[in-house]
């Protein structure tokens, strides 16, 4: 069963507390929004970040925003449905 497409390693992944959707990160940069369980529906892209992505969080308080962090030394901010950075 196909559940998300990347063409670099995964590297963290996070399921929103509705299980809307899943939020995948990986080595190239890549943030995707995807619908879950159809992973291959994708919602959105987040891109901002110039090396590999290591770490996701959903916030706890607003899960509509997502934090993410990697090799470039950056923590990111995102309202991730739309794919926005803050």
């Amino acid at each position: 069963k196909l559940l998300l497409g990347h063409v670099s390693m995964v590297t963290d992944m996070v399921l929103t507390p509705n299980n809307k959707f899943v939020i995948t990160a990986d080595r190239d940069e890549h943030i995707r929004v995807s619908q879950f369980p159809k992973g291959y529906n994708i919602k959105s892209y987040c891109f901002g970040h110039t090396q590999f992505l290591s770490k996701l969080h959903i916030l706890p308080w607003d899960s509509d925003l997502l934090l993410s962090a990697g090799g470039d030394d950056f923590i990111a901010l995102w309202d991730y449905v739309p794919g926005r950075l803050i």
